[in-house]
């Protein structure tokens, strides 16, 4: 089962270190490692939808003629 997570709306801040765009893997990844690098930076991420709404909240697939073998 999917958990269906949808934060809260907050306002935005006057200003931050650094605002990441988009919250699916690549974001968040990015957001978490800026924070990582300098815990003391505050870092905001920005999403229209919800967190993994696009290609990161779906599993895909790509089968290629004779690349998979066994």
């Amino acid at each position: 089962m999917l958990e269906d997570f949808h934060p809260s709306a907050i306002s935005l801040p006057g200003s931050v270190d650094f605002a990441v765009v988009g919250a699916g893997f690549t974001g968040l990844s990015a957001a978490a490692e800026l924070r990582r690098l300098d815990a003391s930076k505050t870092v905001a991420v920005l999403e229209a939808e919800s967190v993994g709404a696009r290609s990161s909240g779906h599993t895909g697939i790509l089968l290629v003629p004779k690349t998979v073998h066994g």
